[in-house]
């Protein structure tokens, strides 16, 4: 019982690498993983609006190029361009009162994204 036990446990870890994704914590604490698409994904504590206006002012304050803003009582998009042309999006998700999804990307970039999640997590009110 115990072997099956520990196999199911290390299977369970290794998981996420056999899948690809990659897991990290913004300056925060809050965990966020990443999806195959390289977006990451994270729940942060704060309602839609503040998250979704929080992304708008990140993505401004990072010098891409807004595209698309918009947001409606289950969700938010936010579109925007590299000074290179690379895709900046931002998701939002509502999960509650006090609860949003966030899925961060921007041109496949890990460090970049996780840069501008940073962002919008600190600038949320």
């Amino acid at each position: 019982m115990i072997k099956h036990t520990a196999i199911a446990m290390l299977l369970f870890a290794l998981m996420p690498a056999v899948s690809g994704c990659a897991e990290g914590t913004t300056k925060q604490g809050t965990l966020y993983s990443m999806n195959a698409g390289r977006s990451l994904q994270a729940y942060l504590a704060a309602d839609l609006d503040a998250v979704h206006k929080a992304a708008v002012k990140s993505v401004n304050d990072a010098g891409y190029t807004l595209d698309e803003d918009a947001i409606d009582v289950r969700e938010g998009v936010v579109k925007a361009r590299t000074a290179r042309d690379r895709s900046v999006r931002v998701e939002t998700f509502k999960g509650g009162e006090k609860v949003t999804k966030i899925e961060v990307y921007v041109g496949g970039d890990e460090i970049a994204a996780a840069e501008l999640l940073d962002s919008i997590e600190s600038q949320v009110d």
